[in-house]
């Protein structure tokens, strides 16, 4: 779609219009210091208050916003003496632009934020595919081991009515990693003491539950999203405000009860049982890899997740992809059109080219690592490449 930024703009603006504001498109406003600025949509009220006049960038761009974005809309509202600004982007934001975004009072709406006002149709057409390379945890385990593991999972008994494993998918999930400074409780023998602590917790972003915490920083690496890749549903923000809630509903637990049902509720969101309060000092969004075993019996299907970096059972994934289920599919359906050959079609005054020939035996690759060579379509272009049959374990390719 290639207006798809006009299509946001219209969507944003009959929005504003549902709630009582009148708007302008790729309007021009002149600043005080006489400069015309270009604004994608200008909304505005009138009200016994006065007139609120609301500026509203719209970036239909796959890639997250950098905090210049943010700074750029702060320069126009000061300029134009504009009461608020918004920022929609297609693609999120990076963790330096919503910092920049929380200084300057700027709001931000992500793909979440979007459908919440616009509505899911609002980001059909949008450009928001995840990036073919991004940081994350390397695939270490190979569907064979992975396969044994779902197989573990089963239920039954002795091999009597378990289930089938109807399917094996590998799949990247988006998180994000917080690194925390946790101020807990220390007990004394005649006082209490507060001490800091660093914890690094580690959050899928379909559900926002927790994958893992640890005591000292993950080293992620450059990875390649060669799978399909699962939508992310729920940003930093919302996953760090969750974690706040259940922090202060349970701060001040006192009874034998409370105190169990708070140590077990930070658990769940990889604080210590002691917290009194956490700061957030760093922020890292990564893709982590999983295989999902598909279990069937008798008509009922359940999802088993296998950590392709660890072969770990992580049930709290499981329960993510359950409860976004149609993402999950909708990602494999992505990929399988990706990967589907281009149905080409013929006029009448154009002949359809000869069919390639077949590659013989005398003709197959050897990889240099010993193993078959496999034809290959890069994602951006199309163009055939000769790639390893064990990929990502050999990443060789060859020219065609």
């Amino acid at each position: 779609m290639s207006n798809t930024w006009r299509n946001l703009e219209q969507r944003v603006a009959q929005y504003f219009e549902r709630n009582g504001y009148t708007t302008r498109l790729n309007h021009r406003e002149q600043g005080r210091s006489g400069l015309l600025h270009e604004i994608d949509v200008l909304a505005e009220k009138r009200d016994a208050a006065g007139v609120h006049r609301v500026v509203i960038e719209c970036k239909a761009w796959r890639s997250a916003i950098e905090k210049d974005v943010v700074y750029k809309l702060e320069k126009v509202m000061q300029d134009a003496g504009l009461t608020k600004g918004i920022i929609v982007s297609a693609g999120g934001l990076r963790s330096g632009a919503r910092i920049a975004a929380e200084q300057a009072h700027v709001e931000i709406w992500g793909p979440d934020e979007i459908r919440h006002h616009l509505g899911d149709e609002a980001l059909a057409g949008l450009p928001l595919r995840a990036p073919d390379a991004a940081t994350g945890v390397p695939v270490s385990i190979d569907r064979g081991a992975a396969e044994r593991e779902i197989r573990k999972a089963r239920g039954g008994f002795a091999g009597v009515g378990s289930e089938d494993v109807a399917s094996i998918d590998l799949v990247w999930v988006p998180c994000v990693e917080f690194q925390l400074a946790v101020t807990r409780v220390r007990p004394g023998l005649i006082k209490d003491k507060e001490e800091l602590i660093r914890k690094w917790v580690l959050f899928e972003v379909l559900a926002g539950r927790l994958i893992g915490g640890r005591d000292e920083a993950r080293s992620f690496e450059p990875v390649d999203l060669d799978a399909p890749v699962v939508r992310q549903q729920r940003s930093a923000a919302q996953v760090l405000s969750e974690v706040r809630k259940v922090l202060g509903k349970h701060r001040n637990a006192k009874s034998d009860a409370a105190l169990k049902a708070r140590q077990d509720a930070y658990n769940a969101v990889g604080l210590p049982g002691s917290t009194r309060e956490f700061a957030v000092e760093g922020e890292k969004a990564v893709f982590v890899p999983f295989f999902i075993g598909t279990l069937s019996r008798r008509g009922t299907e359940r999802l088993v997740a296998i950590h392709a970096g660890n072969g770990a059972r992580v049930e709290t994934v499981e329960q993510a992809l359950h409860e976004k289920i149609d993402v999950l599919r909708r990602a494999l359906r992505e990929n399988e059109s990706r990967l589907a050959p281009p149905v080409m079609s013929v006029s009448n005054s154009q002949a359809m080219p000869p069919a390639a020939p077949e590659q013989s035996a005398e003709e197959a690759r050897a990889c240099r690592c010993g193993a078959a060579m496999v034809l290959r379509h890069r994602k951006a272009d199309g163009a055939a490449f000769w790639g390893c049959s064990t990929f990502p374990k050999c990443r060789n390719t060859e020219p065609t």
